[in-house]
């Protein structure tokens, strides 16, 4: 089962499928970092706002990704700089969040721990092969670098609010 599109700092990838289901037929989910709430309800209209701009500039990248962008990005191995390859500034955000899984901000050199417990470099290439897989529950979600204190609340959506830490 597909769990998460990016590896993020205080994710709730393996207890999103606790919380219940949306009351409507939108989401909105201020503070997003890795959205898992609105990855498990991804047939809702999702609205993401963060004020972090490098999850935001990753989920426009993942969003307009197509299934070959996301599996044409790097092998990666342990020491890797993803500074030294060509890359768009979202594919090496994208990259750099799953360089040192569970970091708050996208990393730059992959680290051993990002190369999975016992499978090397097939750790990110099984996650490319998984987001690449699951683009389509995205391709209708709305991202805006924007403050929660913005948000208008005058239509009828669930909120899921995951503050920050």
């Amino acid at each position: 089962m597909f769990k998460c599109f990016f590896s993020y700092y205080g994710s709730k990838a393996k207890i999103a499928k606790y919380y219940p289901r949306p009351k409507y037929g939108s989401i909105i989910e201020p503070f997003c970092g890795a959205a898992n709430y609105s990855v498990i309800n991804f047939e809702n209209q999702v609205y993401l706002t963060d004020l972090n701009p490098n999850i935001i500039e990753v989920w426009q990248f993942l969003i307009n990704a197509s299934k070959n962008d996301i599996l044409g990005l790097p092998r990666f191995s342990a020491g890797l700089d993803l500074r030294t390859l060509n890359l768009s500034s979202g594919e090496r955000k994208f990259c750099g969040f799953w360089a040192n899984r569970g970091s708050s901000n996208p990393c730059n050199i992959v680290s051993s721990y990002a190369m999975g417990n016992s499978n090397g470099a097939d750790y990110f290439e099984n996650i490319k092969v998984g987001v690449a897989a699951n683009l389509y529950r995205i391709r209708h979600w709305k991202v805006k670098l924007l403050s929660y204190e913005d948000l208008s609340n005058e239509s009828e959506a669930t909120w899921f609010i995951d503050p920050p830490y």
